[in-house]
């Protein structure tokens, strides 16, 4: 791929990443809600964390895009930890919220940093591994949430665009399974904006009921 290309994608993808992130926060606490399925922020923050530091290739977009948003990363996670307790299951005492919620992050840094270490040193496998998780989790809470709380069309056109432009340096390098994947996300996430477009109104076969 020219490297000219190459770099513009690069960039499209970060900026579009941070762009999503923001919007997260910013709905978030207008909202009072956190925007991103926890479990997708945990396996989030922690890649971006290691790959910002003990795992970073030296790579100069990488490392700036990477620290970036992990400072965003932890608003959203402040988000998470301020209003997150108003859903949680019922029928778990309350206590057990702050104490799960740090095992959780604290075992997916250590998975993501062993599979990283043992078998996929640049992370490509688990990010797009943890993309799809996430596709699939956000039209699990828009679903669950029955409203549009902490969701917005810039949150999802801007996840869409980032991830596709990542996925077209790795169709030009073949690389099928990413290529694979990133369609599958891409599909995923088409669904996803229509949804959230189209304020709830039927996107076959997914429907999101809103409140009145």
């Amino acid at each position: 791929m020219p490297h000219l290309l190459g770099l513009t994608l690069d960039i499209i993808c970060g900026v579009s990443w941070m762009l999503c992130y923001s919007f997260i926060i910013i709905r978030g606490f207008r909202d009072k809600t956190y925007g991103m399925p926890f479990l997708a922020l945990a396996f989030n923050i922690s890649w971006e964390l290691l790959f910002a530091t003990v795992l970073n290739d030296g790579k100069f977009i990488y490392t700036v895009v990477a620290r970036a948003c992990v400072v965003l990363d932890v608003v959203i996670l402040f988000t998470y930890f301020k209003y997150g307790i108003k859903e949680w299951p019922r029928r778990l005492s309350p206590k057990f919220f702050y104490p799960f919620s740090i095992a959780v992050l604290g075992l997916t840094m250590a998975f993501i940093y062993l599979w990283c270490k043992t078998i996929d040193p640049s992370g490509t496998y688990m990010a797009y591994i943890q993309n799809l998780m996430m596709s699939l989790l956000f039209i699990n809470m828009l679903n669950n949430r029955s409203g549009l709380a902490g969701q917005s069309v810039g949150i999802a056109f801007t996840k869409m665009i980032g991830t596709l432009a990542a996925t077209l340096v790795y169709l030009y390098l073949r690389m099928k399974f990413i290529v694979f994947a990133g369609g599958l996300i891409f599909c995923l996430d088409m669904i996803y904006l229509l949804m959230v477009f189209n304020e709830g109104r039927l996107v076959w076969p997914f429907r999101l009921k809103l409140r009145s």
